[in-house]
């Protein structure tokens, strides 16, 4: 009879060590590992080159529970460090528990910082930026314990241009998305009323959740058309271009919050679409809320009365996919 025991808890362990190493783990990539507060430096390979994203992990991240994770894309001429302090996602990060990234771009921008590839009007030949941020999100969730339904990115001028193509090409990656001085609905064309955007540049196979801000005085990417060719057309055909790829087909809802800020809110979208526009009357090419933008009066006024940050992470909060 003893012999007996020994021999099932012999078979019992041998089983249970065959089915721990045959079965895939319940974790999530990346759960179950403990990590430090605070920023660091992420390397992984995309494209054959070494690319990175600097990650901020908040206090109260835990190993085994799964974390929102916010994607951030840099301006021309700048870099993942100013961004983050530009943005301030790590603030947002540390009070609402998820993990934030910071993207960089590999194209050397003048007069100094980096730039994005974005497709069909940077460098035909140049690094892959899309491929880049869906490494990127697969890097982070491998190292941190992420919930992958629950995957949301914001951008700035050019790297609103570079989120907003991706978005038309890979909206089934992200969750919600949130453009600043930056709104694209796909690549520019010549038309009958001038420069609009290219329809078939941009068609997503998802419904999209947009966010997005923008000033009436922005000197980069006007308001109305014009700008660098890569810009061309305004934001108000931008705006009806994401209005007719959400198929939405009320509104927009006007609310004025102040003398300077007005919500415009797309209504009658198609199921699991949203989109929000806030125009800032007297803004320029900047971030709203960030005192960061006070050191570059060039680039117009920054408003204080909202905060874009704050307003992305309350719209992204509701959406998962």
């Amino acid at each position: 009879m003893v012999e007996l025991i020994a021999r099932a808890a012999r078979w019992t362990l041998a089983s249970a060590f065959v089915l721990l190493v045959s079965c895939p783990s319940t974790l999530a990539d990346g759960c179950g590992t403990g990590q430090q507060p605070g920023r660091r430096t992420l390397a992984f390979p995309s494209g054959g080159v070494e690319r990175m994203a600097l990650v901020y992990v908040p206090t109260g991240y835990r190993p085994a529970d799964k974390a929102p994770l916010v994607l951030d894309l840099h301006g021309s001429a700048s870099d993942a460090t100013e961004q983050m302090d530009r943005s301030q996602w790590e603030r947002s990060a540390e009070m609402h528990g998820f993990v934030a990234a910071e993207l960089q771009g590999l194209l050397a921008a003048q007069p100094s910082g980096w730039r994005w590839n974005v497709p069909g009007v940077t460098a035909p030949d140049g690094p892959d930026d899309e491929r880049y941020i869906s490494d990127a999100i697969d890097a982070i969730a491998d190292k941190f314990c992420i919930d992958r339904s629950r995957v949301y990115a914001s951008g700035y001028s050019g790297g609103a241009r570079m989120l907003a193509q991706y978005v038309c090409d890979h909206p089934e990656k992200l969750a919600a998305v949130g453009l600043v001085a930056g709104i694209r609905a796909g690549l520019p064309k010549d038309g009958p009323n001038g420069p609009e955007p290219d329809p078939e540049t941009c068609k997503p196979n998802a419904p999209v959740r947009l966010i997005a801000f923008g000033g009436l005085a922005d000197p980069v990417n006007p308001f109305h058309d014009g700008g660098s060719p890569y810009w061309k057309y305004g934001v108000e055909k931008a705006r009806a271009r994401w209005a007719a790829i959400d198929g939405c087909s009320g509104g927009p809802d006007l609310t004025a919050l102040s003398k300077n800020i007005e919500r415009m809110t797309y209504e009658g979208c198609k199921p699991g679409a949203a989109f929000v526009y806030y125009t800032v009357k007297d803004g320029g090419h900047v971030w709203p809320g960030s005192a960061n933008f006070l050191r570059q009066p060039k680039l117009g006024k920054v408003t204080f009365e909202i905060n874009a940050t704050d307003m992305m992470w309350e719209f992204f909060k509701g959406f998962s996919r």
